[in-house]
């Protein structure tokens, strides 16, 4: 198998402005409902199309609302960054300097916002796991002290010739004739 001869034209392009000295185009933005591929591909355990969507958590498969509410962070986020020209892992990118310096503290909330109530959506079905596991294990330990237990039997006695008598150190070797 022999290597291409020519480059990619996204690689040739990025090559020619770097050697032009200009900033190479930025990573293409998601295209129209891609927000929606997005969310398939999380759900689904999938890698997601970009990596800065790694950095907004999954909402959950059976509730709607978060799943509603992701695809307009994403799509607002996706939006922004085609705006703003924004590469990278980061969702939003450094904070710019002047008028787009609000838009971008209000996407950034947003996204803190989001995170914050899945991470508390998360403790909250983890407490709730841990109260059931409490309550669990409280009613199998009043069901045991509530039944009676059969004596366990007695240890076995020792042998009569043994009694009183300390044993003697075994000789190496094992028994042998005389």
């Amino acid at each position: 198998m022999q290597p291409d001869r020519h480059p990619a034209p996204a690689a040739a392009a990025a090559e020619a402005a770097a050697a032009a000295g200009r900033r190479p185009a930025p990573v293409p933005p998601l295209l129209p409902q891609a927000e929606h591929l997005a969310l398939t591909a999380t759900l689904a355990g999938q890698q997601v199309p970009e990596a800065w969507l790694e950095n907004i958590p999954a909402p959950d498969e059976d509730d709607t609302g978060q799943q509603h509410l992701y695809r307009r962070l994403v799509a607002a986020v996706a939006h922004w960054r085609l705006r703003h020209h924004v590469s990278g892992d980061d969702p939003l990118g450094p904070p710019p300097d002047g008028p787009a310096h609000d838009e971008w503290q209000h996407l950034a909330q947003a996204l803190d916002l989001y995170q914050r109530a899945r991470i508390e959506d998360r403790l909250q079905l983890l407490r709730l796991r841990r109260d059931a596991d409490r309550e669990r294990l409280e009613a199998a330990a009043r069901q045991a002290a509530a039944t009676p237990t059969a004596r366990t039997p007695a240890a076995r006695p020792a042998r009569p010739a043994q009694r009183g008598r300390p044993s003697r150190p075994r000789r190496p070797g094992g028994r042998g004739r005389r």
